[in-house]
């Protein structure tokens, strides 16, 4: 009997490691991959800047927080003749301890400018500025790996 509660143990952790990684590979690959299907839309960036928050994820038992940054955007555009706005830089909006790259894409994305944005074809009102956030996403490296094995 104890060998079977063992195997049920086994079994059930293999299941919960198999459910982690299925949705892993939907936040990280397929959700940006379906987003290549969205279509190129003109937009115009109506605000751009740098958020900052405080954060205290150091703990306040070890003395710990600081600053935390992400690149604050907001466009409007029109399509199938319906006027949207949208303020997602991309899939990953996530904030980071260093201000340089916010301040980039700040700097790369003024207001007044007109650039094109990526509009879910099934939701108009969703769209994003950017489909890959950068070289070091990992969706990015799974789209470069699906070309390269031509699952395209």
């Amino acid at each position: 009997m104890v060998y079977g509660r063992r195997w049920l143990l086994i079994g059930l952790m293999a299941v919960l490691f198999v459910a982690a990684i299925a949705s892993l590979l939907l936040i990280f690959v397929l959700r940006p991959i379906a987003a290549q299907g969205w279509q190129e839309t003109p937009c115009e960036i109506i605000h751009s800047g740098v958020e900052k928050k405080w954060s205290d994820s150091g703990g306040r038992r070890r003395g710990g927080g600081y600053y935390v940054h992400r690149f604050e955007v907001a466009y409007t555009y029109t399509f199938e003749g319906t006027h949207y706005s949208g303020n997602r830089h991309n899939l990953d909006a996530s904030w980071s301890s260093a201000r340089a790259g916010a301040d980039e894409l700040a700097k790369r994305y003024r207001v007044g400018m007109r650039t094109t944005c990526y509009v879910n074809p099934k939701r108009p009102a969703e769209a994003l500025l950017e489909l890959w956030s950068d070289s070091r996403d990992p969706a990015s490296w799974a789209l470069v790996a699906t070309r390269t094995l031509g699952a395209d």
